[in-house]
């Protein structure tokens, strides 16, 4: 914990701000598809979960990357 926040010293608040909100879609992406569920079977997390954590992910970055262009 203490060198992750270290390290945020180094990178500017938008990428801090994408970094941690991008996040949910690559938890719910590795959940997915490398579980150690049998072949064959459902996923263990619902494709409505992947479509709304894509949702999300898609949102913060339109939000963050348009404040950034609105505010130059």
């Amino acid at each position: 914990m203490l060198t992750a926040n270290y390290a945020l010293l180094y990178i500017t608040y938008l990428e801090q701000t994408l970094g941690r909100n991008c996040r949910y879609l690559m938890v719910v992406i590795v959940g997915a598809y490398f579980s150690r569920v049998k072949k064959g079977s459902d996923l263990k997390i619902a494709p409505q979960k992947i479509i709304v954590a894509a949702v999300i992910t898609i949102g913060v970055l339109l939000f963050t990357i348009l404040g950034v262009i609105l505010i130059l």
